[in-house]
């Protein structure tokens, strides 16, 4: 049986489900006031096709998703990778948000203010490491590399992308979905990404918890007549030569180091030579080149999908057109709280 094609449809009954909490979510959201009840349907939604693949696989969880035991010291290399990504996931975010809306950080705001810190980190941070890496470096992923790893990884990248349904976080989790997928082959097992995955997501509610109290310091950096919402807003504002200027030199050069730390996350896992053998095209299908010949990665289930998650961004996009103006103010004050701006963005 061609798991591939069973794995799209898995895709496709996902996108299908978070389509429907589209129409629920909203209705809750009215119901309740509290957006934590929204990530919560959002998230069961988003694991019952691949629970119910799971369960008729037979195959146990562990089997299915690649879940298998790490040392301490890849754990470590891990926690260093991740925060050595983030610059480069801020640039893209950063050139993204000068053409599309960035939505995360109020729904983050909302989520934090009305229920604390603690409930915060567990639905944006525990619970998506656990079920968004279960279904797209889990089921899809550890399928799709079975037949080509490489196409594998951008594959599921791509859909781990069109699966946020808008333009902003598409950018960014189509990249970063790649490298999860590049991780997972590195260490042998989808525990890394949930490791990389939480401390991102996590990231993203720390930042935004002391934000406020970073605001509030800064009444003595600001300039006369200018208030910390003036400052808040003018650290939002990203420009092309701040791009350019702060972001792409950090993100270069981090990405660099990040690479080599890579490398040796690989070399400490064995599995450096099963990474360049990915990208050596004939050596990685050499000896299954006729079986992977007969798969097709794209079946009708993968290209609806993929066409609902693209409509869902388009009609998103223009829902949230009406993009309000921030003022913009020179000083110490909006440096710091635009690096802020750039780390509390990286939510999946």
């Amino acid at each position: 049986m061609n798991q591939v094609k069973s794995v799209n449809r898995v895709f496709l009954a996902t996108v299908l489900i978070t389509f429907a909490g589209l129409i629920i979510n909203p209705w809750v959201y009215g119901k309740t006031n509290n957006i934590i009840y929204v990530l919560i349907i959002s998230q069961l939604l988003l694991i019952i096709p691949s629970a119910i693949y799971i369960v008729k696989s037979k195959g146990g969880l562990a089997n299915a998703i690649g879940f298998h035991k790490i040392s301490v010291g890849t754990v470590v290399l891990l926690i260093i990778l991740t925060f050595l990504i983030m610059p480069l996931m801020g640039l893209i975010n950063s050139i993204s948000m000068l053409f599309v809306r960035n939505d995360t950080t109020a729904v983050i705001d909302n989520l934090i203010g009305g229920n604390g810190f603690l409930i915060s980190l567990i639905m944006v941070a525990v619970v998506p490491c656990i079920f968004e890496e279960s279904v797209y470096r889990g089921v899809l992923f550890q399928n799709y590399r079975k037949v080509n790893p490489l196409k594998g990884i951008l594959i599921s990248g791509l859909l781990f992308g069109l699966i946020h349904q808008n333009s902003n976080q598409f950018s960014y989790a189509f990249v970063l979905g790649m490298i999860f997928a590049l991780i997972i082959e590195a260490t042998g097992s989808i525990l890394s990404t949930m490791i990389v995955h939480f401390i991102i997501n996590g990231t993203s509610v720390v930042s935004l918890t002391l934000y406020p109290k970073l605001l509030e310091m800064s009444e003595g950096l600001t300039s006369n007549g200018v208030s910390q919402e003036e400052v808040m807003k003018a650290a939002a504002e990203i420009t092309p030569m701040y791009i350019i200027t702060v972001l792409l030199p950090v993100a270069v050069v981090s990405t660099v180091i990040a690479f080599f730390v890579f490398r040796v996350l690989a070399d400490n896992s064995g599995r450096w030579e099963h990474i360049k053998s990915i990208f050596r095209r004939k050596e990685s299908i050499t000896d299954s080149r006729e079986e992977t010949d007969k798969v097709r990665f794209v079946t009708p289930s993968l290209v609806i999908g993929i066409i609902v998650c693209i409509l869902i961004m388009i009609a998103n996009e223009l829902a949230g057109r009406a993009a309000d103006g921030a003022a913009s103010h020179e000083g110490f004050a909006t440096v710091i709280f635009g690096l802020i701006n750039n780390i509390k963005n990286y939510l999946m």
